[in-house]
């Protein structure tokens, strides 16, 4: 029998509790601990935000939690690279190189901006634009989120969540349909009813990379309480989750 959501969130937060106070998750190699704590912590903090969005008291604020379910895809492709990357020296320097990067790309854009900045912005672009040499270049999939999606075999996931979702993201009129109600010829916004197969869906999305996230953290740590806990769950309650 398929766990309520709340069932689930309640049961989620069990196995979180359970996992951050294992000696398997606090012994981390530590080439790869800081950058793979930054995973998990978001990745939590994420479905956490979602479930306050899921259960807001103003109508429909399941809505906004989609952004952020795109947020937890992503999150999740990376954490899959994290623990599934067998050469870890490339996983610390792939993401200093991606955080230059990204710098870089903020300084350039203040540089081409070039008037009225501040005395930090200006020590911003010196610091990460003009005294760079050479553009920071990190691998194109920590860059790129298709190619990671490739790297990780992660393609449903993209297209069901990450992909249809973006529209929830990028501003878009057609998403309006979900901010109001068509009366015969006339769209008004704020009369709004709950779209139940979208919730759900949402709900699922959202549990299914959760799960996922379990089993592959369990499986890399080889948390045996933890393994037990899941197969239990996951063979008595429910197999009926998106992913």
């Amino acid at each position: 029998m398929k766990m309520t959501n709340k069932e689930f969130f309640e049961w989620s937060l069990q196995r979180f509790e359970q996992l951050e106070q294992s000696d398997e998750f606090n012994n981390v190699d530590n080439e790869i601990s800081k950058i793979f704590y930054h995973s998990i912590i978001k990745i939590k903090r994420n479905y956490l935000a979602i479930q306050h969005l899921f259960n807001g008291e103003w109508q429909n604020s399941y809505v906004e939690a989609i952004p952020l379910i795109r947020i937890l895809a992503e999150t999740y492709f990376h954490f899959c690279y994290i623990i599934e990357e067998t050469n870890k020296r490339l996983i610390p320097s792939g993401y200093t190189k991606l955080a230059q990067l990204q710098a870089y790309k903020v300084a350039k854009n203040y540089k081409e901006l070039g008037t009225n900045l501040l005395p930090e912005e200006e020590e911003f672009i010196r610091k990460q634009f003009e005294e760079i040499e050479v553009r920071p270049n990190p691998p194109a999939y920590l860059d790129q989120v298709k190619k990671l999606v490739k790297k990780t075999h992660n393609e449903y996931i993209y297209t069901r969540v990450y992909n249809t979702f973006s529209s929830y993201v990028h501003f878009n009129p057609a998403t309006s349909v979900l901010y109001g109600t068509q009366k015969e010829e006339r769209f008004v916004f704020n009369q709004i009813e709950e779209n139940e197969p979208l919730i759900d869906s949402l709900q699922s999305y959202t549990n299914g990379i959760i799960i996922l996230m379990f089993k592959k953290v369990i499986d890399y740590l080889k948390i045996q309480s933890l393994k037990d806990e899941f197969d239990k769950y996951y063979d008595e309650k429910d197999k009926t989750y998106k992913f």
